[in-house]
């Protein structure tokens, strides 16, 4: 394991998971993992589980093929567990992460993979320090799949593939939420176009525009944002449920943003971001669609949303109210 902060450089990892195809396209890894590092002269380690969500990218791009020999994956998951540090103790540690998985068929049923990740972490309950959030690693490992080779089951088609959508809406930022004295609500409009290449899988476009009240003094900084989103239908790509037209729909988002800062007396900045939302919905007709957003966005701390901060990510927590036409 690699850390990306003050933790020494090299430390080992172990990692045990199962892992379930959901078709030729998508997969679920349940995961139990290992760490231990140093930080300082202090040993430092972790006890994890967590689930990954796994996408074979040139099955997605090319079609699947059993016996394709080089496959690649994109992974994104959450992790919950224990962290120690000899001269603190134990706590609660989570994180979110990503990366990429190298697969190489050895045999039928034999795989060698190599997995490079970043994690960001959560909580910091030892209070270690932001610069030890950010963390990468790099497995290698060997997969045994129980059947042959996946079940080839094809994604139902689609009649309304395209859709436009706008939502309103408000949400917090990260340096008040935890302060019940300052309270301040951001407010944000998003004008979307999304498109479904099956029943399971899509992409959206949007552009965001949200005004996030400063710390100091009554100025607001505004964020105009460009977001690339896939969407996934979690009743049809998860749950197994046919893609109905009509009636309740959930669908998870997932992405990233090229965001416009302005304002607050502040030079503009262009700065990277990314985002993860959860989208229950009501199609009361094939065509219209009324939808729930609860949403997680961060951004670049060179944004300037606060004076002083020692963490590289700054964001918001949004909730916001839509509609969606499909043609």
């Amino acid at each position: 394991m690699n850390d990306l902060g003050s933790k020494s450089v090299y430390g080992p990892a172990f990692r045990l998971s199962y892992q379930q195809w959901r078709g030729p396209l998508t997969s679920w890894r349940a995961n139990l993992q290992f760490a231990k590092n140093k930080i300082g002269e202090n040993n430092y380690g972790k006890a994890l589980i967590g689930a990954d969500y796994l996408i074979d990218l040139l099955a997605h791009l090319y079609g699947y093929d059993s016996q394709r020999v080089f496959t690649t994956n994109l992974v994104a998951g959450v992790n919950v567990g224990a962290e120690f540090l000899s001269t603190v103790g134990n706590g609660f540690v989570s994180d979110v992460h990503g990366g990429l998985q190298f697969s190489v068929r050895l045999a039928d049923k034999w795989h060698l993979y190599a997995e490079p990740q970043v994690s960001y972490q959560l909580t910091d309950k030892l209070d270690l320090g932001r610069s030890n959030r950010l963390s990468g690693q790099f497995l290698l490992g060997v997969d045994y799949s129980f059947r042959k080779s996946r079940e080839h089951k094809e994604a139902s088609v689609v009649e309304h593939r395209d859709f436009a959508s706008l939502a309103l809406g408000t949400g917090m930022f990260s340096s008040t939420i935890h302060n019940s004295g300052s309270r301040k609500f951001t407010f944000n409009t998003d004008v979307a176009y999304g498109h479904w290449y099956n029943a399971h899988h899509g992409l959206q476009a949007s552009l965001s525009q949200v005004s996030i009240p400063l710390e100091w003094g009554d100025d607001k900084r505004h964020l105009s944002s460009l977001r690339l989103n896939y969407m996934m239908n979690v009743k049809s790509a998860i749950l197994g449920e046919s893609a109905d037209e009509t009636g309740f729909q959930l669908t998870g988002l997932a992405g990233v943003s090229v965001t416009l800062a302005s304002g607050g007396g502040l030079s503009k900045k262009v700065v990277p971001g990314f985002q993860i939302a959860l989208q229950p919905g009501y199609r009361f007709t094939p065509s219209l669609e009324l939808f729930l957003q609860p949403e997680i966005t961060a951004y670049s701390k060179k944004a300037g949303l606060v004076r002083h901060s020692g963490h590289p990510l700054e964001g918001e927590v949004r909730l916001s109210l839509g509609t969606k036409y499909y043609f």
